[in-house]
């Protein structure tokens, strides 16, 4: 009898010693919230969450993101007795009402808390198709998509998530204007491909010589041949492609532009700080 009142006892304690090792949980108000109140498809969001150590020993785990049953990603928590911390992830969610969960794990793999919220993505506005002239080559060419800076920022919040905080509204913008560049340099190199088709259909017409005089064969035979001005201006379209093309690589690929980026504003510090020692001589 004793031995089992002993063992109901010993069951009992290690049931509960969770709750007395990880005194650690989610904050009790908006422990989970985004880094923006209205959030349209296609834009990149940081999910925040807060988490608070009221137990004396430090707590060491990770925190888990998924939407539903898709996941996020996940990121490490290193939280001192007492301490408080936000955990944050990067998000480019598609439209409609999401779930999002964040699980709290500790680093034998227990779950420690949830917490879940609802988030309403709005839908992106279709932009208005401008008219595409009725020409042979009219249909538009199918170009690689904008890569999302997300990947760029979560390498941020796992370092420091007070700066990907503060760099989400920046990484947003220029994201944006990326995609409208693209736009615009995706038209340019359209129109390029479509003006070097025409060229080569207008140089090249069919032979109907057969049913024609000597005359006129040798009328036709004249006009066929490219003009200096159809050659410069062929020369030109490929010059505009190329470029287009080139441009519109730098800014569609995440991973090269925002380096180059990087690279340009430390050239520009170090001109501004070269400038400013001349002055002072």
């Amino acid at each position: 009898m004793q031995k089992s009142i002993f063992g109901l006892l010993v069951g009992a304690a290690a049931a509960l010693a969770p709750l007395s090792v990880y005194a650690i949980g989610f904050a009790p108000q908006q422990s989970l919230f985004l880094s923006k109140n209205s959030v349209t498809e296609g834009d990149t969001v940081i999910i925040h969450t807060t988490v608070n150590n009221d137990g004396s020993n430090a707590f060491v785990g990770s925190m888990k993101f998924t939407d539903g049953t898709n996941s996020i990603g996940s990121t490490a928590v290193s939280l001192k007795a007492g301490e408080a911390g936000t955990i944050s992830i990067s998000w480019e969610p598609l439209a409609g009402t999401h779930q999002v969960t964040a699980e709290l794990v500790s680093g034998t793999g227990t779950l420690v808390g949830t917490e879940t919220e609802s988030f309403i993505i709005n839908q992106k506005p279709q932009p208005a198709t401008p008219p595409i002239p009725d020409t042979p080559s009219n249909t538009p060419i199918p170009l690689t998509p904008v890569t999302s800076s997300a990947g760029i920022q979560n390498s941020i919040a796992n370092i420091s998530p007070a700066a990907a905080h503060l760099s989400a509204p920046v990484f947003g913008t220029i994201d944006s204007g990326r995609k409208a560049a693209a736009g615009a340099l995706d038209g340019g190199i359209n129109w390029s491909k479509n003006q070097l088709v025409q060229t080569k259909t207008t140089t090249k017409k069919p032979n109907t010589s057969a049913f024609k005089t000597t005359a006129d064969t040798n009328t036709t035979s004249n006009t066929n041949q490219p003009s200096i001005l159809t050659t410069l201006w062929t020369i030109c379209a490929t010059v505009i492609l190329f470029v287009l093309s080139a441009l519109r690589y730098l800014v569609g690929n995440a991973g090269i532009f925002y380096p180059f980026l990087l690279i340009i504003f430390f050239f520009f510090l170090w001109r501004l700080f070269r400038g400013m020692r001349r002055s002072r001589y």
